[in-house]
């Protein structure tokens, strides 16, 4: 073997290290795109005052300095800033401090993606005029989601036959020992255990038909209410509507009529917003029906009397005034978003696509060129809450609507049906205060499951049950605040819905304008305005965790029984929980009292069945 010429040695190791740098030019730029991604979100931004002010301007200005996206939930309601808010906003600081700032005054949360640059702004909804984007289409998909979940936890049934057949089913002594404290014809709460009778001591067949009723109100009556919201929209969609006014019902209202064209009938359904009424209820003909119910909403009062308005003068927004300013400052939506995405260079051969129920949805960008289109489609389904779903057919990637979750125990229905509805609406109707309302719910649940017969008796017994009044009370405001706030959102949007429309009305010759004409602001309000009415039903649903009565149902009482008026024999029954004292019932959830009760079924049997 030859030995190696010296003078080829320096070549060979010259080789390898050019061959090692061909190698690894390809990651030098990678590498320092992620230095330079760190550097300039730890960076210093800067923003004048003139800058901050508005909205597009601010967030334009840091996705140019800083190279980072941002996708943001809606448009704020207000878009400009005052001197007071402009305070806050300092005119140099972190990339991170001042994106919370900016978010924070204009009622947005921010969720930051450091592996992709991108800012994703949550709305926080601090006011009830600020409506969430929620199509027609998506609200009503959503309570179908919700009505196949109810399904699964209850059978539709007669809440007066139940009683009627578990009336017909106790004994003497059982209904001796349910009879509670009575003043009167009433129950008095809370007694003496000894007054209600425990469940473990009915039959079988009689604990069934407990649940039954228990189930009834839980489930089929909040079913029985989406339900129809959910007819009412697929008229809607189906058979179209006519806005307009009417004073067909004794009452100058604002509304809409659909056409009845399945059933041949001039009119299917009506639903008419008196102004006269200072509570906000609906004028409703369900069908064919000649006669007109009302149906209200949140026993909230529209305004104090001397805030309320000409109920016959339009009301412009607050914040653009004009159609023609309303147009120019309309956000984008998901689907311009993403044809802009398809259209970009580089895109690949991956398209991307948006579900039509979703497609009006609107959505803010800026900045979306520092970002890869798939990043950004995956922030527009996180500002939502949806999802991006590969099409086996071509390999589309479609952003749609989540997969619901059926709940294989009632006691999942709070969190299944949560997941069914819009998350921005959610987050409308809640306003961060249900989290709160549950936290404490959880406490009060935690010592409820204390052993009953050991819980220690109060020292003080007065001031015990003055505490225990107190928290019954604050309980009480807890709930109506959530009702209230979910009724301030449905009396935006019925505002809403009467100043877009309004003008239309007054253009339109026959005095009618179709729903087909609205545009994707007027059909928002209007599936706000709907999803809203079954809010008052559903929340007792929504409530985490499961109530008492059904979490802890094996360990309730009932209380109530036979009663006799004016000749007359009438049926009550009330759940029962024992108080942590271990020696009195308290009054809780669902019950019914004064049923007609026909005396003749009277058992006289001391045996159950």
């Amino acid at each position: 073997m030859k030995p190696m010429n010296p003078l080829k040695r320096p070549l060979y190791i010259l080789s390898f290290f050019f061959l090692w740098g061909l190698l690894t030019a390809n990651q030098q730029p990678a590498r320092a795109q992620i230095t330079q991604q760190a550097a300039r979100e730890d960076a210093l931004v800067r923003l004048s005052r003139r800058e901050a002010r508005t909205f597009d301007s601010a967030f334009q200005t840091l996705a140019a300095q800083a190279r980072v996206a941002f996708v943001a939930e809606g448009a704020p309601r207000n878009r400009t800033l005052d001197d007071k808010q402009l305070q806050g906003i300092p005119a140099e600081a972190p990339l991170d401090e001042m994106v919370n700032k900016l978010a924070d005054a204009y009622d947005y949360v921010v969720e930051r993606r450091r592996s992709t640059s991108i800012f994703i702004l949550k709305k926080r909804y601090t006011d009830p005029a600020d409506l969430p984007g929620v199509t027609l289409e998506e609200g009503r998909l959503a309570l179908r989601d919700v009505l196949r979940i109810l399904s699964r936890h209850h059978r539709k049934t007669d809440s007066s036959r139940l009683l009627r057949d578990l009336a017909a089913s106790l004994t003497q002594d059982q209904l001796r020992q349910m009879r509670g404290r009575r003043e009167g014809t009433g129950i008095r709460s809370p007694f003496p255990k000894s007054q209600a009778l425990p469940l473990t001591a009915l039959s079988a067949r009689q604990r069934a038909l407990v649940w039954q009723f228990t189930t009834y109100f839980y489930v089929q009556r909040k079913a029985q209410w989406a339900d129809a919201i959910a007819s009412e929209m697929d008229a809607l969609l189906v058979d179209g509507a006519a806005f307009g006014w009417s004073s067909q019902y004794g009452d100058r209202a604002f509304g809409y009529e659909t056409p009845n064209k399945s059933q041949g009938a001039p009119i299917g359904a009506v639903r008419f917003w008196p102004l006269s009424s200072r509570m906000v209820t609906a004028m409703v003909v369900k069908k064919s029906d000649a006669s007109a119910r009302r149906i209200p909403g949140y026993m909230t009062p529209l305004q104090k009397e001397a805030e309320k308005p000409d109920p016959t003068a339009p009301t412009p927004p607050t914040d653009i005034a004009s159609p023609a300013a309303r147009e120019a400052a309309a956000p984008s939506t998901l689907q311009s978003v993403v044809a802009r995405l398809n259209a970009r260079p580089g895109s690949g051969d991956t398209r991307m696509a948006v579900d039509d129920a979703l497609a009006d949805k609107p959505v803010t960008v800026f900045g979306t060129e520092s970002a890869a289109p798939g990043q950004i489609l995956d922030a527009l389904a996180a500002v939502y809450g949806l999802r991006v779903k590969v099409q086996e057919d071509d390999g589309t990637l479609l952003l749609t609507r989540r997969l619901p979750r059926m709940a294989p125990r009632i006691t999942d229905l709070p969190d299944t049906v949560r997941h069914s509805y819009p998350e921005p609406l959610l987050r409308a109707f809640l306003a961060d205060a249900r989290d709160r309302f549950d936290a404490e719910e959880r406490e009060q649940d935690l010592r409820r499951q204390q052993p009953r017969e050991e819980a220690a008796p109060p020292t003080d017994a007065a001031a015990y049950w003055a505490a225990e009044r107190q928290r019954s009370a604050e309980r009480h405001d807890r709930q109506m605040q959530l009702s209230r706030r979910g009724g301030a959102v449905r009396i935006a949007a019925m505002q809403r819905l009467r100043t877009l429309i309004e003008p239309k009305v007054k253009d339109a010759p026959t005095g009618r304008v179709p729903l087909s004409s609205l545009g994707g602001e007027e059909r928002m309000a209007l599936a706000v305005l709907l999803l809203a009415d079954t809010w008052t039903q559903m929340n007792e649903v929504l409530r985490r965790p499961a109530p008492e009565w059904i979490a802890d149902f094996d360990r309730l009482y009932i209380v109530g029984g036979l009663t006799e008026q004016e000749g007359k024999q009438f049926f009550s029954l009330f759940l029962a929980s024992l108080l942590p004292d271990g020696k009195r019932a308290g009054i809780i959830g669902p019950g019914t009292a004064r049923v007609p009760y026909p005396k003749q079924l009277l058992r006289s049997s001391g045996k159950p069945d």
